[in-house]
């Protein structure tokens, strides 16, 4: 993982690296551009990849981007903070891809992240999780039994995968030496199990979807949605609006949950992103990035298919720079 353990190096070299975020300013400049070509010599002038990448390549362009962060946040990652929860989600998320491929024989390449610290591809193509954690390895023969009693799909797949790794950050972060790593994932829990909720709700689901996906870790009980359930979505939201999840529950179109929630944590840190001695300036640049790499990959879809700039607007995520 980390070649270097000291918390205030890594924050000092990531502090001269910030100014090479995109602005709210630029973010416009690649809003306004006429073509996709257009757009990635822009990118191009911001340090994204060494060579323009042709008009329809620029998942390639981004992927690369992402792989380049993510290396340099393992090189500068110091360890006893929980950082690294933030690297071992890469491979939650493609032993997810793995096991969808492996269930209805169709690989989805695209959908894959840049490796993160384990080989999840050479354990699903040896059918050998031995040298994955613990945790990952008792998900995946799990689906792997689910597979054989003939009960497996694709939602179990993402529930079994999605709480053993967020099982496994509460249990890495618990003895972190500083609460940010530790708040962070308590409010992104929160607002997954509300994301679950509504959108069971939305689509007049049995409770069971609900309980079934439900992610332990946060602050938010099960047992407290549970029991409103049978109620309108106005009327939780009146039951809600004294409580510290009052604005998750403000807007019910999931697009916009997604970009709401991405925006809170990105606020989180960048509250603590001057404190040299947290990891606050680290991870906010880290997460900041694949936040911007969203942005980007979400702006430039949206021009390819002709979406309007006032309606991109409305899908873009608060930057961190």
């Amino acid at each position: 993982m980390s070649n270097n353990n000291s918390l205030e190096y890594a924050n000092a070299r990531i502090k001269t690296l910030e100014k090479n975020l995109l602005t709210s300013d630029k973010i416009i400049r690649l809003l306004d551009a006429h073509t996709i070509s257009e757009a990635m010599k822009i990118l191009l002038e911001n340090n994204y990849g060494d060579e323009i990448i042709g008009d329809g390549d620029f998942d390639k362009l981004l992927f690369k981007e992402e792989e380049k962060t993510l290396r340099l946040f393992k090189e500068l990652m110091p360890t006893g903070y929980g950082l690294e929860t933030f690297v071992y989600e890469n491979d939650f998320h493609n032993a997810k891809v793995y096991s969808k491929a492996k269930l209805t024989g169709k690989p989805n390449d695209l959908a894959l992240k840049p490796v993160g610290l384990y080989d999840v591809k050479g354990a699903f193509e040896k059918e050998n999780y031995a040298n994955l954690p613990n945790v990952l390895q008792e998900a995946l023969k799990t689906i792997d039994d689910e597979r054989a009693n003939g009960t497996l799909n694709g939602r179990k797949i993402d529930n079994i995968i999605d709480k053993a790794y967020y099982s496994s950050c509460v249990i890495d972060t618990a003895k972190a030496r500083k609460s940010v790593v530790q708040d962070y994932y308590k409010i992104l829990i929160d607002s997954l199990n509300i994301k679950t909720f509504v959108r069971c709700k939305l689509q007049n689901l049995p409770l069971t979807y609900y309980t079934d996906a439900f992610v332990e870790g946060g602050e938010l009980s099960k047992d407290r949605l549970t029991k409103f359930y049978p109620l309108s979505l106005d009327e939780i939201s009146e039951k809600m609006k004294y409580t510290d999840w009052k604005d998750d529950f403000s807007e019910y179109d999931l697009s916009k949950f997604e970009t709401k929630l991405d925006n809170k944590l990105i606020k989180l840190i960048k509250a603590q992103k001057a404190d040299m001695f947290t990891p606050a300036p680290i991870l906010g640049y880290y997460l900041g990035k694949l936040s911007e790499i969203k942005v980007v990959r979400t702006l430039l879809t949206c021009k390819k298919n002709g979406v309007a700039p006032e309606e991109i607007r409305k899908r873009i995520r608060e930057t961190y720079a």
